[in-house]
């Protein structure tokens, strides 16, 4: 293993970060030394993959997404997991809470760029895109106020995750996929889990904006 100063490949911060990533998932004490520390190592793993990301030039806006390798296609998804990270920061306060839901939605948003720039972001998620970007503070996956409307749209939302969980679902245990890590199987894989993730930001951004309303309704400390 690298020692921390040592020069780490893209690729060694990349899974270094994404095993961070997962442990964090299946953790229980959200709110130990332990639980804050490893989050701290993911979120600063991630950022140092960034940076080479950025060094290299590895996604241009001036390419399309067939000029991707297929071991590059992962990194597409960095932001997205970083978005998802930041909101886990334990023991805050109302305003450091803001603040971090600001993170959130920077972090959303360069991946959202990202993806869109290869014409990754697809209908209907374009249309959402579209209206994100015209009013990113009040933006609701469903436009409407009416409750029957908005009752359908999550029946609709949560039956496009469950059809893309099931592909995922479905890809990972194909023989190709498994056996002869087949590339154009696993190509398949891997834009399948970044439009997963583009719905995914959606709802973390409407869920973003619905946590930041209520923010801002909650009391403050007086100052002494």
């Amino acid at each position: 293993m690298a020692s921390s100063d040592e020069p780490r490949s893209l690729r060694s911060l990349y899974e270094a970060a994404e095993e961070k990533r997962h442990a964090l998932d299946n953790a229980f004490e959200a709110t130990s030394p332990a639980y804050r520390a490893d989050l701290e190592a993911a979120l600063s793993l991630y950022a140092r993959a960034r940076d080479q990301i950025a060094a290299v030039s590895l996604f241009s806006p001036n390419e399309g997404v067939e000029d991707i390798s297929t071991s590059d296609l992962p990194y597409l998804l960095l932001d997205a997991h970083v978005a998802e990270l930041v909101q886990k920061t334990p023991n805050l306060s109302p305003d450091q809470r803001g603040g971090v839901l600001a993170q959130s939605r920077s972090a959303y948003e360069r991946f959202l760029a990202t993806v869109d720039g290869y014409g990754l972001v697809g209908s209907p998620y374009s249309q959402l895109l579209e209206r994100y970007r015209d009013d990113p503070d009040s933006f609701s996956v469903v436009a409407s106020n009416d409750p029957a409307t908005r009752r359908d749209a999550k029946i609709a939302n949560f039956r496009a995750e469950k059809q893309l969980k099931e592909k995922l679902e479905t890809l990972r245990r194909n023989p190709r996929y498994l056996e002869h890590g087949d590339e154009e199987l696993v190509r398949e894989l891997y834009l399948t889990q970044i439009t997963s993730a583009v719905h995914s930001a959606f709802q973390a951004l409407d869920s973003l904006n619905r946590e930041l309303a209520i923010l801002a309704q909650a009391p403050r400390p007086l100052n002494p």
